[in-house]
């Protein structure tokens, strides 16, 4: 699966700690190989329009699937803020 990030998502993420950045490297590496985001633990669908939210910890991170690009588009809720 081809995987796009939001340059807005780039910029929260850097200011998150660093084992929070590592066990989201971890589900991206895995996004990678899958076939669709919903084979992943703690990854949902919000609607039917290919809008899903992950769950990492205390944060929530939105994402978009055509079904061909996964966009990560940016945090629904960041607790390190």
């Amino acid at each position: 699966m081809e995987i796009i990030t939001n340059e807005f998502f780039l910029m929260q993420l850097q200011k998150c700690p660093v084992e929070f950045i590592s066990q989201f490297g971890k589900i991206f590496l895995q996004l990678e190989i899958v076939d669709k985001p919903t084979d992943i633990k703690n990854i949902y669908t919000i609607g039917s329009k290919g809008f899903y939210k992950l769950k990492l910890q205390d944060a929530r991170v939105g994402l978009f699937w055509d079904g061909k690009v996964l966009k990560i588009v940016c945090f629904l809720y960041n607790p390190f803020f």
